[in-house]
């Protein structure tokens, strides 16, 4: 299978490209691809990168909690969503 830094850029280019896929949609979990985009980014030493995709895992969190007016519905939802991103 080879080693683990070519698995973590062959993992990274994947995922990288399910993410254009993604872009102009909010597709439902999508908060999920962006924080395991992160952990693939930060394996393969690309902290930058992996910051980056990190920041946009909280957005797409934030923004659906933004669309929930029950104010402890959207807490819930945050405590659930929030942990690992």
């Amino acid at each position: 299978l080879g080693d683990s830094s070519e698995n973590d850029v062959v993992m990274a280019a994947a995922i990288d490209e399910a993410v254009k896929h993604l872009e102009g949609a909010r597709p439902e979990g999508a908060e999920k691809l962006y924080r395991w985009r992160a952990e693939v980014l930060a394996a393969a030493g690309r902290t930058e990168e992996a910051k980056a995709a990190a920041a946009r895992a909280r957005l797409e969190i934030e923004t659906k909690a933004a669309k929930l007016r029950d104010p402890e519905l959207r807490r819930h939802f945050l405590a659930s969503r929030q942990s690992g991103v």
